[in-house]
Parts: C-alpha cells; sequence; structure tokens
C-alpha cells in the first residue's frame, strides 16, 4: 500500500501542512486533526457500510477502503511531522521506526477493520454468541494495540528525548481518539 508521503496536504483556509503544523500554537492541534481526518472517516465508514450491502462488490470496496486508509496515514505522517518539528539526527532516526510501528500496527488494524465490517453485516441479527465472540475479539485488539504501544515506547525512548516520545504519542493518541469518537457515531448500538 503506498501511502505517498512525499506529498503535501492543502487545509482549506491554512495553506500546505507544514504552514499548518506552525500554526497549531494559535489553532490548536484538536481542530486541525478533526479536519483532517472528518472527511476521511466519513469515507472509511461508508466504504465499511458499503462492505454490508453486496458481496460482489467487496473487492472493489475494500480498494476504496485500502485507498482511503493511505489517505488517512499519509494526512498522519504530514501533522506529525509538523508538529514534532524533529531536527537532524532526530529526524533520521524517528522516521524509519515510525514506520516500523505503522507497520506492526497495520494487522491489528485489519483485524479491526473486519470486526467492525462483520459487526455491520450482521448487528440487525446478532445472536449472544456472535456478539460474545465479537466482544472477545474487540478485547484481543485492544490488548494487542497495548501491547505494541507499550514495546514502541521502549524503542521510541531509546533514541529520542522524554518529551519528544511523549509528544508523539500524544499525537497518536489524539488522531486515535477522532477515529474512534467518529466511528462510534456512525456505528449501531448492539439491538
Amino acid at each position: 500500500m503506498s501511502e505517498g508521503w512525499d506529498k503535501y496536504i492543502y487545509f482549506s483556509g491554512m495553506g500546505s501542512c507544514l504552514e499548518a503544523g506552525r500554526n497549531l500554537a494559535t489553532d490548536g492541534i484538536d481542530h486541525l486533526i478533526r479536519e483532517v481526518f472528518m472527511s476521511k472517516l466519513l469515507a472509511v465508514t461508508a466504504s465499511a457500510a458499503l462492505l454490508v450491502l453486496s458481496a460482489a462488490a467487496y473487492a472493489q470496496d475494500q480498494q476504496d477502503l485500502e485507498k482511503t486508509r493511505a489517505d488517512i496515514l499519509s494526512n498522519k505522517k504530514n501533522i506529525i511531522a509538523a508538529t514534532l518539528e524533529l531536527r537532524g539526527q532526530e529526524n533520521a532516526v524517528f522516521w524509519p521506526l515510525y514506520e516500523e510501528y505503522q507497520n506492526a500496527l497495520r494487522p491489528v488494524h485489519d483485524r479491526s477493520s473486519r470486526l467492525i465490517a462483520d459487526y455491520l453485516r450482521d448487528y440487525e441479527t446478532l445472536t449472544d454468541d456472535q456478539a460474545t465472540a465479537m466482544l472477545h475479539e474487540f478485547l484481543k485488539i485492544e490488548r494487542e494495540q497495548l501491547k505494541l504501544k507499550e514495546a514502541y515506547v521502549k524503542k521510541f525512548s531509546a533514541v529520542l528525548p522524554p518529551k519528544q516520545v511523549a509528544r508523539y504519542f500524544q499525537l497518536e493518541n489524539k488522531i486515535q481518539s477522532v477515529i474512534n469518537y467518529d466511528l462510534a457515531k456512525k456505528i449501531p448500538v448492539v439491538r
């Protein structure tokens, strides 16, 4: 999957991503993250819903979902780059480790996407056994994400100052919180 890391992302009224990053002190990271991800999350959720509607369209919808994920990851990287403002050696050690971490998270995110798609497909007729299995899978996903986060906090801490590590994981958390909030608004409650 190509994330297109070299592209600049333009925000309405804010110029390039790097300019937006410099404006974080006045505009706030929460507004920037929400603006970038709102349109992408709607597309991801719509793609997941489309998976439910037609088995024949599954392959195309999966490709659309992957493209949208790539766009989100590209925007995420630009926001992180603009906010962390890494210099010299920090920059040289951060990005390869960042890519390694994102690659380690990918299978976990894939599991989460499958769980959401399965739930959207079955939620109207969900049995107790299905609900239990989905809840257990959700908890396994959460544990795996925490395990990876703990492992990579150690790895990032070995090569970056503590404040940079804290800032990076704070950004990861804020971005994931926006994604989770928007998904929660769109995913129906168990019946």
